[in-house]
């Protein structure tokens, strides 16, 4: 279990990596805005979701930041089921060397049930 602890905190890892600025917890723009255009392009979205999810410069601010939020986006379901089968696959569906042999669960298999007693 320690083994897919640490597979599972490399993925949080990955996933820092991938949105959020360095050394921070607020996501980067541009890695975000980059990664959706790749996942959606992939997927033949339309082009009014890929020109929705470009990097701007606020002009108020100076920040980076996306031509519109991901909520006001027309297909914001579709984005967030990219997003959390991302995070399942990086933390979650953690892969293992062994497959299954590796990762097979020890619960109802520590010992028999005897005559007259409930399962050990």
């Amino acid at each position: 279990m320690n083994s897919i602890k640490q597979l599972a905190l490399l993925g949080n890892f990955e996933l820092q990596n991938m949105f959020f600025k360095e050394g921070t917890y607020e996501i980067d723009p541009e890695k975000l805005s980059t990664y959706l255009k790749d996942q959606l392009s992939s997927r033949n979205a339309n082009k009014a979701l890929i020109e929705a999810i470009q990097v701007t410069t606020d002009p108020v601010t100076g920040q980076k930041k996306l031509v519109c939020p991901l909520a006001a986006t027309p297909d914001a379901s579709w984005i967030e089921s990219i997003l959390i089968s991302t995070i399942n696959k990086k933390v979650i569906d953690i892969t293992t060397p062994g497959s299954s042999f590796v990762q097979r669960s020890v619960f109802a298999m520590e010992g028999k049930a005897k005559q007259g007693e409930g399962i050990i």
